[in-house]
């Protein structure tokens, strides 16, 4: 290297250190400390994963994580003197839409909204939060009824410390409007997102590259992104081929466009297509499914 690049170099270095550049944050820098909830403290030093450990956080419950896009996770108890202990576990995600996804699928439980980071959930013994590209629980480690205040404390001091990135899911303006006080609405990346919404059957039938649900009372309805419009076609018919020759499905009539089957429950599945997505609406009515495609395909874009 000569002596004029060794020197560019240098101040190129130089430059970056002095405009504050520094390196990429952790979960566990944005752990509460003792300024921020005076008393509480430590039980002992967070315990840090990686993407190849964080079974040891969770067994059996990181193989979705890890679909969704975690980068690393950091996880701390803290004990007060008077208010007992929380359980912090902190997710940092590849991206603000894996940690929108992350959180939409953990939130599939009864609780009540709370107006704390990007969103949250709040129910008997936990708190869920999303913030920018990470997601949070907040776990009441003593009785829950005396410890969740102090999980609301933890909650609003951790998601303070996290930068804010604004995203949501763009399919999310495309789903039809469903009734119902328990909607829900989940954003995945992957087969095991999807199916733990519905068991199509023993492997993801449609291979989609994102997707969202909306589901309440018994109605779920899906739009499946796929890379572009041969891709979902191709995967439509393989799909379908798969559904109709699986002995829980029988055969259906559906409207021109629609293929339909029947589930071992009595529910009808419809099944159509517009672009690069891949629709599907599942309940007990026909006529409304019907209904909601008709208002999915009018808000679709090819």
């Amino acid at each position: 290297m000569s002596s004029s690049a060794a020197r560019f170099r240098t101040l190129t270095v130089l430059a970056c250190l002095a405009s504050g550049f520094t390196a990429k944050a952790v979960p566990a820098d944005y752990l509460p400390g003792a300024a921020d909830l005076p008393g509480w403290s430590q039980e002992e030093k967070p315990r840090t994963f990686t993407q190849d450990t964080l079974w040891d956080l969770m067994d059996g419950g990181a193989e979705v994580y890890l679909e969704y896009g975690v980068e690393g996770a950091a996880s701390v108890r803290y004990k007060h003197p008077s208010k007992g202990n929380v359980q912090v576990d902190i997710y940092a995600m590849k991206d603000a839409g894996a940690a929108f996804g992350i959180y939409s699928f953990n939130s599939r439980t009864k609780g009540s909204p709370v107006q704390i980071g990007d969103e949250a959930l709040l129910t008997d013994y936990y708190v869920l939060v999303r913030k920018g590209a990470h997601f949070f629980t907040v776990t009441a480690g003593s009785d829950p009824v005396a410890a969740m205040p102090s999980c609301l404390e933890f909650a609003r001091a951790i998601a303070a410390r996290i930068p804010a990135v604004v995203w949501k899911p763009e399919l999310l303006s495309r789903l039809p409007t469903l009734a119902g006080a328990s909607l829900h609405h989940v954003y995945f990346r992957g087969s095991l997102g999807l199916l733990n919404l519905y068991p199509f059957g023993d492997a993801d039938p449609f291979k989609a590259a994102e997707g969202v649900a909306a589901e309440t009372e018994g109605t779920q309805f899906f739009i499946l992104r796929h890379a572009d419009e041969k891709e979902a076609a191709a995967r439509y018919e393989s799909a379908w081929a798969v559904l109709a020759a699986n002995s829980k499905y029988k055969a259906g009539k559906g409207q021109p466009g629609e293929q339909c089957l029947i589930d071992g429950n009595g529910k009808f599945l419809l099944l159509t297509r517009n672009g690069a997505c891949n629709l599907i609406a599942i309940g007990a009515d026909q006529a409304a499914l019907h209904g909601l495609l008709q208002q999915a395909l009018g808000a679709q874009k090819p």
